[in-house]
């Protein structure tokens, strides 16, 4: 029969018991001559030894633990001593600082060796390590760095970028009084006063003038006249009827057309007799719708509008105004502007009419113009009919001047009305005189 495959581990198990045989036996020689108790304790260590498994290798591994916790050991031992070796340098160093700091103290002061003391008092410090003192060496040499960088050597200007320099002209020169550091001479002489309190007092000067304009737009003009609140407050359905006019006006305007006679009305019917304001994107629209209603009101032909015809031209105007969000004195100048081109328009009509002996057409033009004055009167400086009457490009002779006066004379035109006619008509002629 083949003999039976033994494992390497129960090999070695089995020399280790061979060789504890053979120490026991070799042990209890030794002992037979030895006292009763060195007798009983080998018997023990023999039971104890032979108690244990010799068929799996445990022993071999409980020796392999007992030599890492040997080692282990050792180690924690050897590290025990390094310490011990590390606490007694500390010791004799600590006791040869405070031997040195006695023997100072004890040392009158010597003045050729103050430097020499001052060196040992400055060392005796505690102890550190190599890496800390040099990051403490690095760190002092960069503050040293920094402060020769900004205040003293070839590196002594000032931050370039700083808002104080931004923007400025001038050149740098180095100033002697001031130990050869470098100065900003600028071209031109700086405020004596601080910028923060100019910034401050210029705000508050633009506030001051935005808060007079608004006061003066409040102003109204003198023909200004808004029209009766309604009695009942307007509703959601009111708001989406005025919206959707203003919409399909903007929607004509966008496509090239202009607002008609009946736009304006509708647009009036729906804000202003109904207490409604609209929101409108731009200045110019506002102020384009309003014009339009301008011109509606003082056309000669103005009986189609039923509305105009109801409020009058002050209250038509005023209120669509209002309804679109224009100031008074915004209104004013839109209705100044308005009027004044529609005077150029009828004196020049005028006077081509009494050229072609047409009193009657002469008298219509300067009748619808009379109206237009008193509906909408020009302010104190007349700025806008005065630059109105610079831009006739007809001849206006003096005969035509007298012609324009029998006119309003024989047709009943008078009033003040009249007066501004006649006034505008000279401007015309002097100012065409002087081109």
């Amino acid at each position: 029969m083949a003999a039976a495959h033994v494992p390497v581990h129960a090999k070695a198990a089995q020399a280790a018991q061979a060789q504890r045989v053979l120490f026991c036996r070799s042990r209890f020689r030794k002992c037979r001559g030895a006292s009763s108790s060195s007798r009983r304790r080998f018997l023990v260590l023999r039971a104890s030894w032979f108690s244990s498994d010799t068929g799996t290798g445990d022993s071999a591994k409980d020796n392999k633990k007992g030599d890492k916790n040997n080692k282990g050991q050792s180690r924690r031992e050897m590290q025990e001593k390094k310490n011990q070796k590390n606490m007694q340098k500390e010791k004799k160093e600590l006791a040869k600082r405070e031997k040195i700091r006695a023997s100072s103290a004890a040392r009158p002061y010597d003045a050729p060796n103050a430097p020499a003391m001052q060196a040992a008092s400055m060392w005796a410090m505690p102890a550190l390590s190599r890496q800390t003192w040099s990051t403490v060496l690095f760190a002092v040499a960069g503050v040293l760095v920094v402060a020769l960088m900004r205040g003293g050597g070839d590196n002594n200007k000032p931050n370039y970028k700083s808002n104080f320099y931004k923007g400025r002209k001038g050149r740098w020169i180095r100033d002697r009084t001031l130990g050869g550091k470098m100065a900003f001479v600028p071209d031109e002489p700086l405020p004596s006063i601080n910028e923060k309190e100019k910034r401050a007092r210029e705000r508050k000067e633009a506030e001051a003038k935005r808060a007079a304009a608004k006061e003066r737009e409040s102003i109204p003009p003198s023909w200004w006249t808004p029209p009766t609140p309604p009695e009942t407050p307007p509703t959601a359905s009111n708001f989406v009827e005025a919206q959707a006019i203003l919409a399909a006006i903007q929607n004509k305007r966008v496509s090239g057309k202009q607002a008609t006679t009946e736009d304006i009305a509708n647009l009036y019917r729906a804000t202003a007799t109904k207490g409604v304001a609209v929101r409108v994107k731009t200045d110019s629209v506002r102020d384009s719708l309003l014009k339009r209603a301008v011109e509606d009101a003082i056309a000669p032909g103005k009986s189609s509008n039923v509305e105009l015809l109801a409020a009058g031209e002050r209250a038509f105007v005023s209120g669509l105004a209002l309804s679109l969000g224009i100031a008074p004195a915004q209104a004013n100048r839109v209705v100044a502007n308005t009027c004044a081109n529609r005077a150029r328009n009828a004196i020049v009509a005028a006077v081509s009419a009494t050229r072609r002996k047409d009193d009657a057409a002469a008298a219509t033009e300067l009748s619808s113009l009379a109206k237009t004055l008193e509906a909408f009167p020009p302010d104190d400086t007349g700025i806008a009919i005065q630059m109105a009457m610079d831009t006739i490009d007809t001849k206006i002779k003096e005969q035509d001047v007298n012609a324009i006066d029998s006119v309003l004379d024989g047709y009943g035109i008078g009033g003040d009305s009249a007066q501004l006619i006649r006034d505008m008509i000279r401007r015309a002629s002097t100012s065409l005189k002087i081109r």
